[in-house]
């Protein structure tokens, strides 16, 4: 009686593996093979223009999580603010992009990136 019971529960399970034994795969072998991903994606890389930020601080007072710091200096020079650097915690960013939205200059960009393994 228990025999039964169990020995149909097995043949199922069997029945299962079996049909999906002759399927091609549909999983990939990262990293040695890699999907191929759309050019819309929003990766986990903020990619930064220094040439064209002018340290507004707009992308920073946009960021819902605070993520971005901006640290400016005044360069007396040309009397313009100087960016000295722009600090990103990744740890902290949700990839939003508001911050690129924002920037009235065009110096943020939300590149492809999206492996976030390190060492």
């Amino acid at each position: 009686m228990q025999f039964e019971r169990y020995g149909k529960g097995i043949a199922k399970g069997l029945r299962v593996t079996i049909t999906h034994l002759f399927r091609h795969p549909i999983t990939a072998q990262y990293p040695e093979q890699r999907l191929n991903t759309s050019r819309r994606i929003r990766g986990n890389e903020l990619i930064w223009d220094n040439i064209k930020c002018t340290g507004c601080s707009t992308c920073a007072k946009s960021c819902p999580q605070g993520a971005i710091k901006i640290i400016t200096a005044v360069n007396p020079e040309e009397n313009k603010y100087t960016v000295e650097k722009i600090d990103v915690d990744t740890g902290y960013c949700i990839q939003c992009g508001l911050c690129v939205e924002v920037c009235p200059y065009g110096a943020l960009f939300m590149g492809y990136a999206y492996e976030r393994a390190q060492y």
